[in-house]
Order: structure tokens, then C-alpha cells, then sequence
């Protein structure tokens, strides 16, 4: 995932809105951004991986993104690139400082069943209803 990905910049205007709305309290919300995609050396997404990678670098991360912005012409990117632009420097910088993006994860689905897993483990299985048991029942089904 580059600097320039659409899917990324999506994303950070999805957050950015909700930070310059205040819909967000960055004090109290985690940002995780999950893709199947390998996180390319020295880009935003390989520079904000949680702690634990050892290569986290929130400020080598922000201008990564910060010159994506400036140097990107994408169409496909305008309205991610104006909300990104309408937040303070202080605002990007606690958004980025709340980012972690994990690389080469498993698809949606897996994802889904994974979570579901560990809460049928944390739980009493009775007590979760069998049509929220199976991968992607909560796209077909209210749990």
C-alpha cells in the first residue's frame, strides 16, 4: 500500500471528517486500518504499524502523507485531500498518533470469523444466538 493508495486516503477522510466534526474523541479512539496489501518500506502505512513492529514513526509517517498531499494529482483522491487539508496541524498530528495499519492481513471475511471466535471463546457460546455465529451473519442478520 503506497502513500497514494485511494483505499488509504478514503479512509483518512472517513477520520478526518469525524475529527473536524467531533465525532471522534482521539483521546479515547483507536484508528486501525487493515489491509491485504503489503505496506511498502518507508511509506506512511509500513511507518504507522503498531509499536510492536519496531519501525513506528508517527512523524516520518505524517509527512509521508503530508507529501503525498502535496505532490499527488489524483482525481480519485480530491475530497479525502481537502478534509485531510481542513484539520490543524495539531489535529494531524493526534489523528496519526492514534493510526495503526496492519499489513497483509487476512480478508473481511476472515477477519469477521476470527473476531467471532474469540468472543464465542471469551463467552459462553449460549449466550451468543445461532444465526450470529456463522462468518457474515452480521451482514445478513442483526447481532
Amino acid at each position: 500500500m503506497s502513500d497514494y493508495s485511494t483505499d488509504l486516503w478514503k479512509t483518512l477522510r472517513i477520520w478526518a471528517h469525524g475529527v473536524a466534526n467531533k465525532q471522534l474523541d482521539l483521546d479515547e479512539t483507536d484508528l486501525f486500518l487493515l489491509t491485504t496489501a503489503d505496506l511498502t518500506p518507508g511509506s506512511a502505512g509500513y511507518l504507522l504499524q503498531p509499536l510492536v513492529s519496531g519501525v513506528r514513526d508517527e512523524s516520518r509517517g505524517l509527512e509521508a502523507l503530508e507529501a503525498a498531499r502535496k505532490t499527488s494529482t489524483s482525481k480519485d483522491n480530491k475530497k479525502a485531500y481537502e478534509a485531510f487539508d481542513k484539520l490543524s496541524a495539531d489535529e494531524r498530528r493526534a489523528m496519526v498518533a492514534r493510526i495503526q495499519v496492519i499489513g497483509n492481513a487476512p480478508d473481511v471475511d476472515a477477519v469477521e470469523k476470527l473476531l467471532l471466535e474469540r468472543v464465542v471463546s471469551a463467552g459462553r457460546a449460549s449466550r451468543i444466538p445461532p444465526r450470529c455465529r456463522r462468518p457474515s451473519a452480521s451482514r445478513s442478520a442483526r447481532c
